[in-house]
């Protein structure tokens, strides 16, 4: 019936693989949970293998990295069930009919995005502000909004997807590190039209990074971003996934992209000690990205499509 997919890194899955293993034997309805290790600290693998003594519940590491992308396509491979649901490790489970919400719609060819919130209170270290508010005013959306853009708004942190549809367009693995693997597969199901549904099965994200350590994703991330702006036939649908992609497109068309890297190259450093600071600004953090993306992409010499 369904493959409960948890790629782990570094994080304690144990509560999360319990509350799904007491919902999916509530459910009466066959199952297998697979936890799959993608190389964490020992500390971590010690912690997640009393799971594998679960009935239904199995657990594997990897003695090397092989990446967000990679990963997911290893446990589709792995899964023996038709409907694979796919979750981030650190997270947690709020309500009591989470995987019976799924599977309640697993009929046909599915792809379904149950979202993914934050806590409405704001943390007290000051070091965690900005992955919060980020998450919590632009990740944090009902299904309702994200139904206005299925394809933007697709996410691999809590999805159904059936594995008829993952066997045809597997996550790139050329997309290394953290950031944009789900938008290349977001592309490629809305080239083939294959239908993006959104509802209100949310999961709490628990694993807040420091504002140091997300500012240096989001640096990776736009990398990745710029890797895929290198590959020509990618152009046009990123403009479509990715706002600050579209933000660089006005700046190349109007022949501002020289003057923003100078403005930002003169202030970057105040743009850092917001986003570092108390009080972090999602605007200053939009400015940021778009700064980094319009200056790696001169160096780069990216020849970016006319739009």
């Amino acid at each position: 019936m369904i493959s409960i997919l948890i790629p782990a890194y570094n994080f304690d899955v144990t509560n999360l693989v319990n509350t799904l293993y007491n919902q999916a034997v509530a459910s009466k309805k066959e199952y297998e949970i697979i936890v799959l290790d993608d190389n964490s600290d020992v500390s971590f693998k010690k912690k997640n293998r009393v799971v594998d003594k679960l009935l239904g519940v199995h657990y594997f590491e990897l003695e090397k990295n092989i990446g967000r992308s990679g990963i997911r396509n290893r446990l589709s491979e792995m899964a023996k069930y038709e409907y694979l649901l796919y979750m981030d490790c650190d997270a947690e489970i709020l309500y009591n009919d989470y995987l019976a919400n799924y599977i309640a719609i697993c009929s046909g060819e599915v792809v379904a995005c149950g979202g993914w919130i934050y806590s409405p209170v704001a943390p007290r270290a000051d070091r965690h502000r900005l992955r919060w508010k980020y998450g919590f005013w632009r990740e944090s959306q009902d299904a309702k909004e994200r139904k206005r853009f299925p394809y933007a708004y697709f996410m691999t942190n809590n999805f159904l997807i059936s594995k008829s549809i993952i066997k045809k367009y597997n996550f790139n693995e050329e997309i290394k590190g953290y950031g944009h693997e789900d938008t290349l597969f977001a592309i490629d199901l809305r080239r083939n039209q294959v239908p993006v549904t959104h509802i209100d099965n949310p999961m709490i994200h628990l694993g807040l990074e420091t504002n140091v350590v997300f500012l240096d994703k989001t640096k990776h991330r736009i990398r990745n971003l710029l890797k895929l702006l290198r590959m020509s036939d990618y152009h046009k649908d990123l403009e479509k996934h990715s706002a600050v992609v579209k933000s660089l497109n006005r700046l190349k068309k109007w022949g501002l992209t020289a003057p923003y890297c100078c403005i930002y190259g003169r202030t970057q450093q105040m743009m850092v000690n917001n986003l570092l600071g108390k009080y972090p600004s999602l605007l200053v953090f939009d400015l940021y990205k778009l700064g980094y993306l319009c200056q790696i992409y001169r160096k780069k010499k990216v020849v970016l499509a006319d739009l």
